[in-house]
């Protein structure tokens, strides 16, 4: 009675203090949202900005290369001219006269190129402008011959088939081309006369220019700029590591014409994302972390926080210490230290209460049994029982790090794992069984030391209409699992 006399004045005194904070809350909240959204405003800036100047690029190659292909259709009648081998001749030396000035003149491009439809005039007609780096002087090289490899090799010439393909001008994703080992973007352009193909007209994109400037995108103190390619794919991060859950990578490519704002976690830290589709295909990503990116109103909220519990601090510790006690006291395991049955109960409660509303909670039940108790008891006392229980606990939290384990009955535990996948619980189930299958392998058991049986069972919508029915599941499992011990331990008694 005494303690729930103090519970309720421990919680009369907080309801208190709260009243006397909730216009400070209040402000703060509004001062909060203000904040936040000028903080996704400022992080937008920040993408508008990358994505404008990385597409200048594109518009700019994308403009060279129409004006080769306008230049290609002007000096053409027919398709059928270019079957006269002198007038083919020098259509491609001018062509590509005019193709090695652009080459020369503009120094994000790499590689220029113009090959002729092989029915017409054989599969390497046209010319292949390259250098290796800009500044260096562009080099006529050999061009590829179209017939040496399937149209489905992407990496020699999908340069040439895809947008003949496609039907329209196209942009490749990165790729390092094989003739000159740099990593670029190309732009290909598909020629017609008369509505008859004639060719294919292009530029490389030097990206590593596209990357030293994707490099530079600085946000707020420690966010960064990344690149994705059309496929959602990770091709730039700096020296930054960078993993993006599938999830959050669905959400950015879905989004094909919008600014996508998205968040994860990455190292135990929550990331914020700001992203958009860039002119040829490719997604621009800024990465800020949560914390810096809400830097201003979490250290106005904190302040509050702070003045809050310096007010509250003499009667809130007292009397908050005393209700800890209480709560605990009842949800805790007196022996291991586990959560203890109520707890347990609480959970399955919780958890059925998610189930009836329609949520269906993902997780996975794990039951375990102390093998032996009843033995150990019989033979040294119970004493070294209760021992044996708190050992097993103890190597039960070890295998299972960071997730609660309640107590269900004497020597009996059970666990949720939740939020992870099933393979991470089955995993973890086969490793403690392992475990257990080594240390009882010698053939002498020491009882003492713990040999626990375990089983698991994921949640099932269909199978389970509570978290009991996963609880029976998992039940079994164990004991399926115990029967598979004293199998290989028959020498030992089977508690009753």
């Amino acid at each position: 009675m005494k303690g729930t006399k103090n519970s309720l004045v421990t919680l009369i005194v907080l309801g208190i203090v709260i009243a006397s904070l909730s216009i400070g809350v209040i402000a703060v909240a509004s001062f909060r949202n203000v904040t936040e959204e000028n903080n996704h405003e400022m992080l937008l800036h920040y993408c508008s900005e990358g994505v404008e100047s990385l597409n200048s690029r594109f518009d700019k190659v994308e403009e060279l290369v129409d004006t080769l292909a306008d230049c290609c259709e002007a000096r053409l009648e027919s398709a059928g001219e270019l079957q006269d081998k002198a007038f083919r001749e020098h259509f491609i030396e001018d062509l590509g006269q005019f193709a090695y000035s652009i080459t020369v003149n503009n120094d994000d491009v790499i590689t220029s190129y113009f090959r002729m439809e092989p029915g017409i005039a054989g599969p390497t007609e046209g010319f292949f402008i390259s250098r290796s780096s800009a500044g260096e002087k562009p080099q006529y090289l050999e061009p590829t011959d179209l017939s040496a490899f399937d149209p489905s090799d992407m990496q020699n010439v999908g340069w040439y088939w895809l947008p003949v393909e496609e039907g329209k001008a196209v942009w490749l994703d990165p790729y390092v081309n094989p003739r000159n080992g740099v990593l670029t973007v190309s732009y290909a352009r598909p020629l017609y006369i008369g509505g008859e193909i004639v060719g294919v007209v292009g530029l490389d994109l030097d990206f590593a220019a596209m990357n030293r400037e994707v490099g530079r995108i600085s946000v707020f103190d420690s966010g960064f700029a990344a690149l994705m390619d059309s496929n959602g794919a990770l091709v730039f991060s700096g020296e930054r590591e960078l993993e993006l859950p599938a999830e959050a990578v669905e959400q950015i490519t879905a989004a094909e014409d919008d600014y996508v704002f998205s968040s994860f976690m990455d190292r135990q830290q929550l990331r914020v994302t700001a992203s958009h589709m860039l002119g040829n295909g490719m997604f621009l990503v800024l990465v800020v972390p949560d914390a810096e990116l809400y830097a201003t109103s979490n250290q106005l909220t904190l302040t509050v926080v702070l003045v809050a519990i310096g007010v509250s601090a003499l009667i809130i510790l007292v009397l908050t210490g005393l209700v800890n006690r209480v709560i605990n006291a009842s949800r805790t395991d007196a022996l291991t230290g586990a959560r203890n049955r109520n707890a347990f109960l609480e959970r399955c409660d919780e958890l059925n209460d998610a189930m009836r509303s329609g949520k269906h909670p993902a997780f996975a039940m794990v039951v375990f049994d102390v093998n032996g108790l009843k033995a150990v008891n019989d033979s040294v006392g119970h004493a070294a029982g209760d021992k044996l229980i708190a050992n097993s606990y103890k190597e039960i939290a070890m295998a299972f790090a960071g997730v609660d384990i309640y107590r269900i009955g004497g020597d009996e535990f059970a666990l949720f794992i939740e939020k992870r996948t099933a393979q991470v619980a089955e995993k973890l189930v086969a490793d403690f069984r392992e475990a257990m299958a080594l240390k009882a392998g010698t053939g002498a058991v020491d009882f003492a030391e713990g040999f626990i049986s375990c089983g698991c069972a994921l949640y099932e919508t269909e199978a389970d209409a509570s978290c009991e029915d996963t609880f029976s599941r998992a039940d079994k499992s164990m004991y399926e699992d115990k029967e598979r011990f004293y199998a290989a331990n028959p020498q030992l008694k089977r508690r009753a």
